[in-house]
């Protein structure tokens, strides 16, 4: 295997597929549990005081940070969890945190997008949570890490959409794969590929848009990352994501370099450990359904988007018998069925 650092390389649709796409959504999301429904038994901490086990201490410390600072700044990659919508600003699962978090402690958290450098070995942001907890980042590194995990993550491979398939490749020669450098991922997805005696060559970028620039001039076959990193490849338009066997899920925790904010990853911990980790599963579940929709509409034109904002209903041909998919429901003189649940806003 050889070792390659890369330096950064620093459809229209018609109106019928706009509403086609919209539908195909709906049905993504559907499938999700409701908030309501997989909020049983969620404990949704809204300040420091109603945590078990905070020390008088841990409080005081929070008081003086709020004195020092007036925000601070969390630090994602751009990615499904983190991403800018339509008016520039960053939504998603990161900014869902970011509120919950500026709620509990009365202290502004921000949500930035910054580059893998930007977030490891060296910390620019006050915390970050695409990091996964390793006793190297603790040791040599300086991480503080929750223990709790805030997020958990699947493996794929990231490929250019029609382009010969990696089982096809390997029949022929080794795969050449990139991984983003020093990323548990790479670790955890190489020593897979070892087990199961895949043939490959690693290569080893820092940036997305050097991985998607080697794929575009046949210098790799894939690149593997996390499921999170389809948000770095959607302005690209062809790259498609296919899971990566066998299944790896890595788990990320709340982190910072700054011994001063460990009192913040302390209480944070205390409260995922006492029921507050099923109100992040409820935020990161809402942060997928945005990123959803906003890639959903990333693909419209602007014919498109005019015909959207313009017309707040569409006419849709209803079979009146096809029980449970779509009927009429004489007793209660309504249209029923799972078409209309789709449709419902609710």
């Amino acid at each position: 295997m050889k070792k390659i650092f890369i330096i950064d390389d620093n459809k229209t649709f018609a109106i019928q597929s706009a509403v086609m796409a919209s539908l195909a959504l709906l049905l993504l999301l559907v499938g999700c549990i409701s908030k309501q429904e997989s909020g049983a038994g969620t404990v949704v901490y809204t300040s420091i005081d109603n945590i078990p086990g905070i020390s008088t201490e841990e409080i005081k410390a929070v008081e003086e940070l709020r004195k020092k600072y007036a925000s601070f700044t969390l630090g994602a990659l751009q990615s499904t969890e983190a991403f800018y919508d339509k008016n520039g600003e960053v939504r998603g699962y990161s900014a869902l945190l970011c509120e919950w978090l500026t709620e509990l402690f009365g202290i502004k958290f921000v949500p930035k997008i910054y580059d893998w450098n930007d977030l490891h070995p060296v910390l620019r942001a006050d915390f970050t949570g695409d990091l996964t907890a390793t006793e190297k980042r603790r040791d040599d590194f300086g991480y503080i890490f929750t223990d709790a995990t805030i997020a958990e993550r699947s493996t794929k491979y990231f490929r250019i959409a029609k382009s010969r398939p990696l089982s096809e490749i390997a029949r022929t020669r080794p795969l050449r794969l990139a991984f983003l450098d020093g990323s548990v991922t790479a670790i955890a997805a190489i020593s897979k590929l070892e087990e199961t005696s895949v043939p490959y060559e690693a290569f080893y970028v820092r940036y997305y848009n050097s991985a998607y620039n080697m794929m575009k001039r046949g210098e790799i076959d894939a690149f593997i990352g996390e499921m999170i990193n389809e948000a770095s490849f959607d302005a690209m338009g062809d790259v498609i994501g296919e899971d990566f066997f066998p299944l790896i899920y890595e788990p990320v925790s709340l982190s910072t370099q700054k011994p001063e904010l460990e009192p913040i990853i302390s209480i944070v911990q205390k409260a995922l450990k006492n029921g507050g980790i099923r109100n992040l599963a409820d935020l990161y579940e809402q942060g997928m359904k945005e990123y959803a929709r906003n890639k959903l509409f990333l693909h419209f034109n602007e014919r498109e988007r005019a015909y959207l904002r313009e017309n707040t209903a569409v006419a849709y041909l209803a079979e009146y018998d096809n029980y449970p998919i779509s009927f009429y429901n004489d007793n209660e003189k309504e249209w029923q069925g799972i078409a209309f649940d789709i449709f419902s806003p609710t």
